[in-house]
């Protein structure tokens, strides 16, 4: 998860469906902002430098995000996101999204034209709209491709065209779930029957250092 990297977890409250854990880089990694994961009855929230998240479905959410093989599931866990970060949000532009769509738009129209003239198109839109980058930013690019007109060649009802994909931080924060809830279960598997955890100071068996 992250690249590999190591966290270090440790079991802030631990009651049931009530839990708070956090998860820590070693300080000789350097500086890289811990993320929570805290669950209550029919809630999840994940916390971090990669933005803040809560979900809402089942009563105990570990069950909800119970997986095979760490995959995750980003369609059907948006549907019961409950609150997104205005910052790292849930869907953003994605710039192979509209450069495909660029190429692919003009591959299906250039008949349309004489080869000259599909030629002229074709370096103008390299000029103009990929050569300059403008496809990686949603408003550069639909204000690149509204003014572009070459031979006629124009983009009309852009409105209707969506070059979205989930954003990156969302994924990384569903993956972070995911692996997080492993590290858990874990550690609590390491426990003789019947001992619970609760409180900031942990055994050694709740604060393992994990690497995906």
């Amino acid at each position: 998860m992250a690249g590999g990297s190591k966290f270090l977890m440790t079991i802030l409250h631990d009651d049931g469906v009530y839990r708070h854990i956090r998860f820590d880089k070693p300080r000789e990694q350097g500086f890289n902002e811990p993320f929570h994961i805290m669950t209550w009855p029919g809630r999840l929230t994940i916390a971090g430098g990669h933005g803040t998240y809560t979900f809402a479905r089942e009563e105990d959410m570990f069950t909800f995000f119970k997986v095979r093989s760490w995959s995750i599931n980003p369609h059907y866990w948006g549907e019961k996101l409950e609150s997104i970060d205005k910052n790292a949000g849930y869907r953003a532009h994605d710039e192979d999204s509209c450069k495909a769509w660029i190429l692919q738009d003009f591959w299906d129209r250039r008949t349309d034209y004489t080869p000259a003239e599909a030629k002229d198109i074709w370096q103008d839109l390299c000029w103009h709209v990929l050569n300059d980058g403008e496809y990686r930013y949603e408003p550069a690019a639909r204000a690149a491709l509204e003014n572009f007109n070459t031979h006629g060649f124009r983009y009309n009802d852009l409105w209707e065209t969506n070059w979205e994909d989930y954003s990156s931080h969302y994924l990384w924060s569903l993956q972070a779930i995911v692996w997080g809830i492993g590290q858990y279960r874990a550690a609590k598997a390491t426990l003789p029957v019947g001992v619970t955890v609760s409180g900031p100071d942990q055994t050694p068996s709740t604060t393992p250092e994990a690497q995906s």
